[in-house]
Parts: structure tokens; C-alpha cells; sequence
């Protein structure tokens, strides 16, 4: 567990003395302050219009310039339903309607040094066309796949997205 941090020191004594403790946490050997580095929730927009399904190719590490679809991370206290409206909204300006759950799939998620296991939760949704796609610093363009079945499933960014698009082939 130790390695996907790569905390060294411990964060309340600042001692060099952390062990594994279960797969997911550390202790440490001094004041015994234990840590889990718990799953993360993040969601994803599949947004279906007359265009076809709306990707993103990202700006940003990690995985920028591979293809992804809107959504982001959960914060505290917040409803998923409610993350994905948010970060949809966020990223690309627009409000997102008729939201049905897909499913959810594990992901790792690489952010500097530390590695987050996510579950990303993913939803098939729509807009009203009549709004402006917006896209912020996040998003390097917008790209419309219309075909999803000979869709390169490789210039996606992440494993969970490449799940979650296999499975968008049974309901469009």
C-alpha cells in the first residue's frame, strides 16, 4: 500500500516508520497512527445526441491527449447524481438531463506521485442540443464518435471508460 502513496513519514509523529498494515493501509511503528487509502468515487457522462456519443480528449495529466468522457470526482457529502451534473457542467457548460445509471467499474488514477483506485460510476445521459458546448482548460476538444462499434477503444484514457463504452454498444 505503502508504494501507491509514497508516503515516507508518518503524518502525525513525522517518524520514517511506517509499515503495511492490510493491503489498502498503513501503520505507524511509533504512535501507531493507522491510515486507509480508500476507494475514490468519480463519475462519467456517456452523452448520447443526434451527433452521436460525446468525447473528450483531456489537457490535463494524467492520460492527457488520450480520450475520455466528461465527469470527475465525488466530493464529500455529495450525492453521485449530483457529482456528475456538477462536473459535466463544469467541464463543459451545459446542463445534462435523463441520467440512467450503466454501471461501475474499478480504475487506478495516477495524480503525481500517488496512485487512487477509483470506483468511476457511469451514466448514459442527454442535453438539449440547443445549448453551446463550453469546454474549459480541462478539455483539449470536443470529439463525436458515431459509430461506437468500430470505435478504437485504445485512445481511451482509462480501463474503466473502455468498460463502460464496451457496455454502451448493448443499449444504443
Amino acid at each position: 500500500m505503502i508504494e501507491y502513496t509514497g508516503f515516507i513519514y508518518c503524518p502525525r509523529c513525522s517518524k520514517a516508520s511506517l509499515e503495511q498494515f492490510y493491503t489498502n493501509g498503513f501503520k505507524c511503528k511509533e504512535c501507531h497512527f493507522v491510515y486507509f487509502h480508500n476507494t475514490a468515487s468519480a463519475t462519467g457522462a456517456i452523452i448520447i445526441s443526434t451527433k452521436g456519443i460525446l468525447l473528450i480528449r483531456r489537457a490535463q495529466p494524467p492520460k492527457k491527449g488520450l480520450l475520455d468522457v466528461p465527469g470527475g470526482f465525488v466530493d464529500y457529502g455529495e450525492p453521485l447524481e449530483s457529482a456528475l451534473k456538477r462536473e459535466v457542467h463544469e467541464e463543459l457548460s451545459v446542463d445534462i438531463t435523463d441520467c440512467r445509471y450503466l454501471g461501475s467499474f474499478p480504475n487506478t488514477y495516477l495524480y503525481e506521485t500517488v496512485t487512487y483506485h477509483t470506483t468511476d460510476v457511469f451514466f448514459i445521459c442527454h442535453y438539449d442540443e440547443s445549448q453551446t458546448l463550453l469546454p474549459n482548460e480541462e478539455i483539449e476538444e470536443i470529439v463525436w464518435v458515431t459509430d461506437i462499434n468500430s470505435f478504437e477503444m485504445n485512445l481511451l484514457a482509462f480501463d474503466s471508460t473502455k468498460a463502460a463504452l464496451s457496455l454502451t454498444k448493448n443499449h444504443w
